[in-house]
């Protein structure tokens, strides 16, 4: 490829009909639009160099320049505008100072079929790119209502669930320490009790009908007393089993709020579980014909088989009898 290069530009050098232009790209181009009688083009290994060379950047002027027709583009009162019409205002101003690099005057700009229809298009775009942008941000923010809406509901949830549970627990707290205050209770008269046994024991050793019935009403007393706290006990013990049921009731519903947020992913797996278990059914069925297979040779041999087994128990009687007979 070097050879040819240094070729065509030897020959580039004997060229003398070029003319002479204001710009560098306009004077290559008259160069590379030269062809050969077969129809090639003449200098092709040239126009690959030379365009490599042409873009080289000379300087950061051209950048500095991008960037201050950017900031006069996108001022503080058009910071609204989208990445689409700011390209498209920086091709028309492109257009423009390469259709007139000196004044860089709009209306100098040649008009073709083309440019005319693409004019017309253009209405048809924008529009387009409007009514597509509504539908978007009207579905996103039917999305975001829906997710404010479900993420309020879960919080409603959330809070009664925490509600109840702080119910529950005090509820918890005030039976627990209500069935301690009936054991006291029932503590005090249980000792009521014994005093008055004592008393009676005694009453009775000496005669003391007076004592005997101070010590029987004692004893009546002490017994009404711990049949009241026991039925008191009993509803506060019932009271804490319905408790613990609700607790347990409230977990299985988180329980079950969990396995239903995770079932979405469940059905996937089980329709590739499912999948692998066709799969390997198919397998099995094969598999399971040459078994089937054996087990009909082995039917066949099965007869002499038997035939053996049934001599051999037979010399074995005759072997028992003989023993026996020996004895």
């Amino acid at each position: 490829m070097t050879v040819n290069i240094v070729d065509e530009w030897k020959v580039y050098q004997t060229e003398d009909d070029l003319k002479e232009e204001d710009r560098i790209d306009h004077y290559w181009r008259q160069v590379f639009v030269k062809k050969l009688d077969s129809g090639q083009l003449k200098y092709r290994f040239l126009l690959q160099l030379v365009k490599k060379a042409l873009v080289l950047p000379h300087g950061n002027l051209e950048v500095e320049r991008s960037l201050s027709v950017n900031t006069s583009v996108v001022t503080k009162d058009r910071v609204a505008l989208g990445e689409k019409t700011v390209t498209a205002i920086r091709t028309l101003k492109d257009i423009v100072k390469f259709s007139d690099p000196v004044d860089e005057q709009p209306h100098k700009i040649p008009l073709n079929s083309e440019i005319l229809l693409a004019a017309k298009m253009a209405h048809n775009k924008y529009k387009q790119r409007i009514e597509t942008g509504k539908e978007e941000r009207a579905k996103k923010k039917q999305e975001r209502e829906k997710e404010r809406l479900e993420k309020k509901r879960l919080e409603e949830l959330a809070t009664e669930e925490n509600n109840k549970t702080s119910s529950m627990l005090e509820k918890e707290k005030a039976l627990l320490k209500k069935e301690m205050e009936i054991q006291t209770r029932l503590t005090v008269a249980e000792e009521l009790l014994k005093d008055g046994n004592k008393k009676l024991s005694k009453a009775v050793e000496s005669s003391d009908m007076k004592g005997a019935s101070v010590a029987q009403m004692m004893i009546v007393t002490a017994t009404s007393k711990i049949e009241g706290i026991r039925k008191e006990m009993d509803r506060v013990r019932e009271n804490q089993r319905e408790v613990e049921q609700q607790k347990r009731q409230l977990l299985v519903n988180r329980l079950d709020k969990c396995s239903s947020k995770s079932s979405s992913k469940g059905k996937k797996q089980e329709s590739a579980i499912s999948s692998s278990k066709s799969s390997a059914t198919a397998s099995t069925r094969t598999s399971k014909s040459e078994p089937d297979k054996q087990a009909a040779s082995s039917s066949k041999s099965s007869p002499s088989s038997e035939k053996h087994s049934s001599k051999r128990k037979n010399e074995d009687k005759e072997t028992d009898a003989k023993k026996s007979k020996k004895v």
